[in-house]
């Protein structure tokens, strides 16, 4: 699920036998990015380009174009990801996560981006991104994942159990609709 409130995307995984959990976590984008690893978490910092041409990227002949001039760059971006787990190992290297041995574990990602609003340059009147992305990840671990869960439906809740519709009775509500 994604979480309004705490502004993560948060999948929990687990296995009812103890320890046989294993994966890898991989990022990847096609804009221009770099992949990282900073205290165990998977850092992806990107740019968005300066300009595209659709019909060259359709053709497969690229068509993003960046500049090198400030003033003619794009929106920065960050990705992040964390991993909980409950028992097995984690190691983070090579720009990827492995968990080994693990019976549960929680995946927390979070994302942020330079763009201020639509009457600012977003790379020279950009807000900071990437400290914000990793603020996510910390005050989202702070929280359990059923208490991440119930804060999230209760959210949901609130746009989406607001409304009533009663047809009324005429000893026709066995009929279907179709």
């Amino acid at each position: 699920f994604v979480s309004a409130p705490l502004g993560v995307f948060v999948l929990k995984l687990s296995v009812s036998k103890p320890s046989e959990l294993s994966f890898v976590v991989r990022v990847k984008s096609p804009l221009k990015n770099t992949i990282s690893i900073e205290n165990n978490d998977l850092i992806i910092d990107g740019e968005c380009p300066s300009e595209s041409d659709y019909n060259l990227q359709m053709q497969g002949k690229g068509g993003l174009f960046y500049s090198r001039k400030a003033k003619e760059r794009g929106i920065c971006f960050r990705g992040a990801v964390r991993i909980k787990t409950t028992d097995g190992n984690i190691v983070a290297e090579k720009g990827r996560i492995i968990v080994n041995n693990a019976t549960e574990a929680v995946l927390i990602f979070a994302a942020e981006s330079s763009f201020n609003g639509y009457t600012k340059h977003p790379f020279l009147e950009g807000k900071e991104y990437k400290n914000a992305c990793i603020d996510k990840l910390n005050n989202a671990e702070k929280v359990s994942f059923d208490d991440m869960l119930a804060l999230h439906i209760e959210d949901h809740k609130s746009f989406y159990d607001r409304v009533e519709l009663d047809l009324g009775t005429n000893n026709r509500e066995d009929i279907p609709t179709d």
